[in-house]
């Protein structure tokens, strides 16, 4: 067999189905879901790592042990940000509630800037040495390709708690004023806003 031009080789790429739609899938893969978001294609064939949505700069794979690397890394680090979340506000929620605004909102900040710079940081020493290419922003696609590659029972499951804590942050605010209800409902109003605009995508393409 006479070897391929690169172009087909990219061709044949392309076509990999790669996580396809999970909507008749038993197997739920919600880590799996969320690191297929960081992976697209170019127009060119090219298949590359977005590293951030809010980032120009995605990282071009050349192997599949690359790509199952950053996938493996992907993963990992949204199990460890959720186990650690979830064992901050249940040790210390009382603390956490009694804050006043301004320093709830700077305890979010810092957490979330902490986060980035381990995240940045633990990333660079897988892609040091690949290829970075400039690509558009888009938050709103990473989400859409969470709701095309989520597990339906999952998505509606993610849209109901993120919506409950929504409401529960403004009814907080209505009930006792106080003024933390409202960050944190708009906190988790964003991303009840982009899933909903997913899974529209999603059964608009079905």
């Amino acid at each position: 067999m006479g070897l391929l031009h690169p172009d087909q080789m990219r061709d044949i790429r392309k076509a990999e189905p790669g996580l396809q739609d999970a909507g008749s899938d038993v197997d739920l893969r919600f880590f799996d879901s969320i690191a297929e978001r960081y992976f697209h294609w170019l127009d060119d064939g090219r298949r590359v790592f977005e590293s951030s949505g809010w980032s120009r700069t995605a990282f071009v794979v050349e192997t599949p042990k690359q790509e199952q690397t950053l996938r493996r890394f992907v993963k990992t680090e949204h199990v460890v940000v959720f186990a650690i979340a979830w064992i901050v506000v249940l040790s210390l929620r009382e603390r956490i509630l009694s804050l006043d605004l301004l320093p709830f909102g700077a305890l979010l900040l810092v957490s979330w800037a902490s986060q980035w710079i381990v995240s940045r940081a633990s990333r660079a020493c897988i892609t040091r040495g690949m290829e970075r290419v400039s690509v558009p922003r888009s938050v709103a696609r990473r989400w859409k390709a969470g709701a095309r590659t989520l597990h339906p029972v999952l998505q509606g499951i993610f849209c109901f708690f993120i919506g409950a804590m929504s409401g529960a942050g403004f009814w907080i605010y209505v009930s006792s004023g106080d003024a933390k209800g409202i960050l944190v409902g708009l906190i988790f109003l964003i991303p009840l806003m982009t899933s909903i605009s997913g899974i529209w995508h999603r059964w608009r393409s079905s």
